[in-house]
């Protein structure tokens, strides 16, 4: 494959020749014929300017065409025979020293003069190297013969054409010496950002450095931010490659232990070793069963459904959901602290009701399952942009807690499992999810043998 700086230097070569070959064959074969033509059109003009001229002022005008367009102006009485009137021409031409012939006239073109028409010859002088171009007239009884006079052009031609190879040479070195050094800047910029493309297409996500103040530049910023972009992405991967493997494996831990009991259990029905407790073993560990995969498809469906946005009084909600739990907390003698700001009863806030009943419903339950101290305290505050939701429990001190993994599914603080004192681990995962959702600011704060979460509720 050629490079770039090959094509570049092949590519101007090709065009600079191209451009130098044509202005050769132009001057060679062009440029004669245009110069023989510009010359014959202004000796038509002269000769029309002369015969329009009035003949009181003729002789000025003949001087001042003379003196401007560098011609020579001859005049002589028409009465005069052929022979004389050659000679006589021939000595004024003699006086200017320009060699035509033998005879600058003919009688072909005294009967064109006599004619009123205009003559016109061309007489070359091969060793002068000169064309003559002659136009004859006739003014008021005088024969007025006009001569410009041009280097043949073919010597000239070939003179400029050899200068021209010359400089064709000289500006093939030019510009291969510059093609190189220009696209030595070029390719090296553009082979450091093949040579990132190639690290980031292995997931080597590097950066490269270069300032060109041009194009490759913006293109090195833009492969930079692309291989930023990529090498989170690829860490976001990663991150759920390693939590759908966890999540797999907690799946399997927490299905796999009700299924043996239920085994061992139908086992013991099927060998006469029922106690009358087998069968409602077996159908405890159903349920559980049963809730676990209902929690999952809710998760799951979390992602999916649309949100069904209304305004609604959060308070009285709140108020709705803390009731069901009323039973549960006199039996663990749970104290609960509740802190309502009066401004906040009259607000609505703006949100999927039934999805954010779920969130307070695993807020409540993880609240009253894990304090630690038999408190809890929930307070509602106003704020100007939001309706703040805080909830705070008791922690343990032994309490093993990982906050970055807090919120993925199965991940519970006791890691005894123990059904009493932990559920399945998918409660914050789903809250997590229905806040996401709603694009709701939320938080999880560590005080000192505290836990506290904090949402934030958009008003209407």
């Amino acid at each position: 494959m050629k490079s770039l700086s090959s094509k570049l230097t092949f590519g101007i070569s090709i065009a600079i020749i191209c451009i130098f070959t044509t202005l050769i064959l132009l001057i060679q074969f062009v440029l004669p014929y245009y110069y023989n033509y510009i010359i014959q059109q202004q000796l038509q003009t002269d000769t029309q300017t002369v015969l329009a001229a009035p003949s009181e002022i003729l002789p000025e005008v003949t001087k001042r065409i003379a003196n401007l367009n560098d011609i020579i102006i001859l005049q002589q009485p028409l009465e005069q025979n052929l022979g004389t009137l050659n000679q006589q021409l021939l000595v004024q031409l003699q006086t200017q020293e320009i060699l035509i012939g033998e005879a600058i006239i003919t009688q072909e073109i005294l009967d064109q003069i006599h004619n009123n028409q205009v003559a016109s010859e061309v007489f070359e002088n091969d060793k002068l190297k000169t064309n003559f171009f002659v136009n004859y007239i006739e003014r008021d009884g005088q024969l007025i013969v006009l001569i410009a006079s041009t280097a043949i052009f073919s010597e000239v031609a070939g003179i400029v054409n050899q200068l021209n190879v010359y400089m064709l040479l000289i500006s093939l070195v030019v510009i291969l010496a510059v093609v190189w050094i220009w696209s030595q800047r070029v390719t090296l910029p553009l082979k450091e950002l093949e040579t990132t493309a190639r690290q980031i297409a292995r997931s080597d996500f590097h950066t490269v450095e270069i300032y060109t103040n041009d194009e490759i530049e913006e293109l090195a910023k833009a492969i930079n931010q692309m291989s930023q972009e990529l090498a989170k992405t690829h860490h976001k991967l990663l991150e759920r490659n390693q939590n759908l493997k966890a999540f797999s494996a907690n799946i399997s831990h927490e299905i796999k232990t009700p299924l043996a009991l239920i085994k061992a259990y139908a086992y013991g029905i099927e060998e006469g070793l029922d106690d009358g407790t087998y069968a409602e073993t077996i159908i405890e560990q159903t349920d559980a069963i049963t809730s676990l995969v209902e929690r999952l498809l809710t998760l799951s469906k979390l992602e999916k459904d649309p949100l069904d946005w209304q305004a609604y009084n959060f308070v009285e909600q709140f108020e709705n959901v803390l009731q069901k739990y009323q039973v549960q907390l006199y039996q663990q003698d749970t104290q609960v602290k509740i802190t309502i700001d009066k401004r906040v009863r009259q607000l609505n806030v703006v949100a999927d009701k039934q999805k954010m009943e779920m969130v307070l419903n695993n807020l409540l339950s993880n609240a009253f399952k894990y304090t630690a101290n038999k408190q809890i305290e929930i307070a509602i505050k106003y704020q100007k942009k939001a309706i703040v939701f805080a909830i705070k429990n008791g922690l343990s001190p032994e309490a093993d807690v990982n906050f970055d993994k807090i919120w993925e599914p199965f991940y519970v603080v006791e890691h005894s499992r123990n059904k009493s004192l932990t559920g399945t681990g998918l409660g914050l995962s789903i809250v997590k999810a229905i806040l996401d959702a709603h694009y709701m600011k939320y938080e999880l704060n560590h005080y000192k043998e505290q836990f506290e979460f904090v949402m934030y509720l958009l008003k209407e």
